[in-house]
């Protein structure tokens, strides 16, 4: 239903950007990327959670505001990509605690589009133009992000994408400390 035009839209709003760390390649394969690995490797098909998936970012990194959402879409879109869109507070320790905070308010839907996009993001830093002080800090903060998870979302085997979602980031995680040595 809204899928589709999320894809439209979101290639718009993101037209120009690049990825860091993979040679140019257009911002949108990312949103593709995150809404493969919920709909093909966690198997979830519904419209509303890929849909959140492919616009996840527009509100952080584009010229979107949650109103556009809102309109374009649905109150319940709006609200998950909103969640999903850190505060900017010019602290960034701050802005980190009240988006952990923000998130374990937040829809399962939220909270698996994060999973999905820690996955991809993480697996970004395995390419060789990634600056390893980038990558250590980034698996310091997804361990930061899990054990938050852990601790305040609630997963359990009843939650099942959610479990198996933690369950990818944590192998992902387990590769990408593999080739920089973090523990």
């Amino acid at each position: 239903m809204f899928y589709e035009k999320a894809l439209v839209f979101a290639d718009k709003a993101h037209r120009g950007q690049i990825r860091k760390f993979k040679f140019g390649e257009p911002y949108i394969t990312h949103l593709l990327r995150v809404t493969a690995f919920i709909s093909e490797m966690l198997e979830v098909d519904d419209d509303h959670t890929l849909t959140v998936a492919m616009l996840h970012d527009t509100i952080e990194d584009c010229n979107v505001i949650y109103q556009d959402i809102l309109i374009e879409f649905n109150e319940a879109i709006a609200k998950d990509v909103q969640t999903l869109t850190k505060p900017n507070t010019g602290n960034k320790n701050k802005n980190e605690e009240l988006y952990l905070e923000q998130l374990s308010k937040g829809s399962n839907v939220a909270k698996l589009v994060k999973l999905a996009d820690r996955w991809d993001n993480l697996r970004s830093t395995m390419y060789e133009d990634c600056p390893v002080r980038f990558a250590q800090s980034y698996i310091a903060n997804t361990k930061g992000l899990l054990q938050w998870a852990n601790q305040y979302w609630k997963i359990s085997k009843n939650t099942t994408e959610l479990f198996a979602a933690r369950a990818l980031v944590k192998a992902m995680l387990f590769s990408v400390q593999s080739k920089y040595g973090h523990d």
